[in-house]
């Protein structure tokens, strides 16, 4: 018996956190479950959730030695479909008040990782890019005049 309220708690929960994202996917209401799950639900969604104007894309640069820039390939980071990378990388589980520190954590521990890995890099800094979508595809105006670069984080 007790094992079979568990379970049926279990499964109501999901079903309340699921509805709570289907509600604010939808009709972008607020429920009272917990702003956090909410997200999480909404942000599962993304097919649902219609056609945005801006493509977005989170990139990473590594400061060398001789003082140039490099690109880091995150997908050695996160290995999936570009989608899921952007959901992930978007923070969309996080406050929006946080997210500063969580990007500079993500940097920090971005260079710790590619110094392990061999790149020597002084500083590492991440950048978000937005620019129009377009019918030529994801990449086909990801650049000047249409790219908007923002930095995020930089760290030390």
């Amino acid at each position: 018996m007790p094992r079979r309220i568990l379970q049926h708690t279990i499964i109501l929960a999901f079903l309340l956190i699921t509805v709570s994202g289907i509600v604010y996917t939808v009709f972008r209401v607020q429920t009272p479950v917990p702003w956090v799950l909410t997200r999480y639900s909404h942000a599962s969604m993304a097919p649902f959730q219609g056609i945005n104007p801006f493509n977005t894309d989170l990139r990473a640069e590594g400061l060398s030695a001789a003082g140039a820039w490099e690109p880091i390939d995150l997908g050695v980071y996160l290995p999936s479909s570009r989608g899921r990378r952007a959901v992930r990388l978007s923070l969309l589980a996080v406050a929006e008040e946080d997210k500063a520190g969580q990007y500079r954590q993500l940097a920090a521990l971005l260079l710790e990782s590619e110094r392990t890995r061999g790149h020597e890099y002084e500083s590492i800094r991440l950048i978000a890019d937005a620019w129009p979508a377009s019918a030529a595809g994801f990449e086909a105006r990801r650049q000047e005049p249409d790219l908007i670069s923002t930095e995020v984080a930089h760290v030390p």
